[in-house]
């Protein structure tokens, strides 16, 4: 039962939601229609043909939400955009991906994907608000008030009010601001870098420039180049576990650490390092399954100093980590865990499907 009312609840999803809301006001409609006939005809015998219709009708919406929503069936999430967290609002956000199977065409195996922004708040776990999004739509970064955009076939870039979600600049507006952003914005995303909370841009003029967002200011500086060297280019989907907490590693150190983790684990994701032989590690319990858990391990010790089974959609999805004073957020895939870092107790599960907590 449980399954079905998330099916057809409100899911912060917009194509969903309108979907639900819409096929509820015709069950409504036609509810009150047979109410409405049974008091005046004062029978039941002529039900039967309404009853008929709602059957139908029934089962035509569940054949629709199936096909073209994937109501009750497997779809796969995944993050199309990295997790940026804004201290102001304590909230996670990110763009998501839900691809449903339509089957296969020639051979080839066909989907229909679905783009949503959504805004966590970190500390509750809650869904504060979603967006819809294209799928040309990129998530370059967030400030604490400001959400950075590009859309490759509108707006190069635009801004979002990162506390609601809503349009605060489009392109027009941000050349308005500074005329000289219409000789360089790209509509091309991997010309974005956002590091330590700048907006770092390769221009269409073949320049480097930082844009602050705060004092509206565009400079060109060429030493930005090397920022875009040493930075990779966002991904076009997060396919890769390469965010990592705690303190540095050097190269020679991942390497060992993975050395040994690998000797001691099954199938191990590096979070992290807290300190000297103690690292956050995402481990499976079997080579192939979701089974998993995420501890702080010791490997001098070999062994967990504490640990939390969690259960993924499968194995092998990207898994990301990021820490806020004394909580650790995993994101994998379609869920986004928060753990206590001295105990290991899972404070929430946020499940990105329903757009909410389904365990803690």
């Amino acid at each position: 039962m449980n399954a079905i009312y998330n099916h057809w609840r409100l899911s912060g999803w917009l194509t969903h939601d309108i979907f639900v809301i819409a096929v509820a006001i015709v069950f409504i409609a036609l509810c009150g229609f047979l109410l409405y006939s049974l008091i005046k005809r004062r029978s039941t015998r002529r039900l039967k043909p309404y009853l008929f219709i709602l059957v139908i009708y029934g089962l035509i919406v569940n054949f629709i939400g199936m096909t073209f929503f994937g109501m009750f069936r497997s779809v796969t999430l995944e993050g199309k955009s990295q997790l940026f967290f804004s201290h102001k609002n304590h909230s996670f956000t990110s763009i998501e991906r839900t691809v449903i199977p339509n089957g296969q065409s020639n051979g080839i195996s066909t989907s229909t994907s679905k783009f949503e922004l959504i805004s966590v708040n970190s500390d509750t776990g809650e869904r504060i608000w979603s967006k819809r999004m294209g799928w040309r739509n990129y998530l370059i970064g967030q400030t604490d008030r400001y959400l950075i955009l590009n859309d490759a076939d509108d707006d190069a870039l635009f801004l979002l009010d990162s506390t609601t979600g809503a349009m605060r600049f489009s392109q027009a507006d941000l050349v308005k601001k500074i005329p000289a952003l219409s000789e360089v914005l790209s509509p091309d995303f991997p010309d974005y870098r956002f590091v330590d909370r700048r907006l770092y841009i390769h221009g269409l003029d073949n320049r480097y420039y930082l844009l602050d967002l705060e004092n509206w200011t565009l400079t060109e500086d060429a030493q930005i180049m090397t920022i875009f060297q040493q930075h990779r280019a966002p991904a076009w989907i997060i396919s890769a576990s390469d965010n990592r907490v705690g303190q540095p590693i050097s190269d020679q150190e991942l390497t060992e650490a993975l050395r040994l983790l690998g000797e001691q684990l099954i199938n191990p994701v590096l979070l992290g390092k807290k300190q000297a032989h103690q690292y956050y590690v995402l481990a499976y319990k079997k080579r192939r399954g979701p089974q998993a858990s995420i501890g702080l391990y010791d490997v001098e010790k070999q062994k967990y100093l504490w640990q939390t089974a969690v259960t993924l959609t499968e194995d092998g999805v990207p898994i990301n980590a990021y820490q806020m004073d004394d909580a650790l957020y995993v994101k994998a895939a379609r869920y986004l865990f928060k753990l206590d870092t001295n105990t290991g107790r899972k404070i929430y599960q946020f499940d990105y499907r329903w757009n909410r907590v389904v365990d803690r």
